[in-house]
């Protein structure tokens, strides 16, 4: 038997006009033939982000900080978002996940430590977190502001990984308050 290597057109001519008999055609690179890429060999979509937030290798949020009071902020930063499982394979978490692990749902500071061009550590954390909702926040301080000496902070996490924290009358040891939200976007990891 020979066999032929022809094209997908040249294989339906052939068989079009009856010269099947003894024949095997192997097409060579048909369209029709090639696989359509899966959504994780697609690159995300290019975001769109404020001033001050840049997408990175893993995901993060983009944060919006509006506060008042004691501690004015208005800015934009990046920053890493956490589980309750210091085991958790941060690379690969995507905004879906994030949103819907039963581990815990947490944030730090910007990358850099700055926050409004200050020195600033902050931690805000919800530990019972079961997935999307709102929850009163476990640990919550931003500078000298915590609900350890007054004021408190609830989270509000959506199904996309996006969210807010509402801050009210947070104080400072000294009794200053603060006031205001933190929103984020989750923002996928660039490929």
């Amino acid at each position: 038997m020979t066999i032929y290597r022809t094209t997908a057109a040249a294989l339906l001519a052939t068989m079009a006009l009856g010269g099947c008999a003894g024949k095997v055609a192997v097409a060579q690179n048909p369209t029709w033939d090639a696989p359509a890429p899966t959504n994780s060999q697609q690159p995300p979509a290019a975001v769109d982000l404020p001033t001050g937030c840049e997408q990175q290798l893993v995901m993060s949020l983009c944060q919006t900080y509006d506060l008042s009071g004691g501690m004015a902020v208005q800015t934009n930063v990046t920053v890493y978002a956490e589980t309750g499982n210091p085991n958790a394979d941060t690379e690969s978490t995507t905004c879906e996940k994030l949103a819907n692990n039963t581990e815990g749902f947490a944030f730090g500071g910007p990358q850099d430590g700055m926050l409004a061009g200050k020195q600033t550590q902050l931690y805000f954390s919800a530990p019972d977190y079961p997935g999307p909702g709102k929850y009163p926040t476990g640990s919550a301080y931003i500078g000298e502001f915590s609900k350890d000496y007054g004021g408190s902070a609830t989270f509000e996490v959506k199904a996309d990984g996006s969210g807010v924290v509402t801050i009210s009358g947070l104080q400072s040891h000294a009794g200053d308050k603060i006031d205001g939200t933190i929103k984020w976007t989750c923002v996928e990891a660039k490929r």
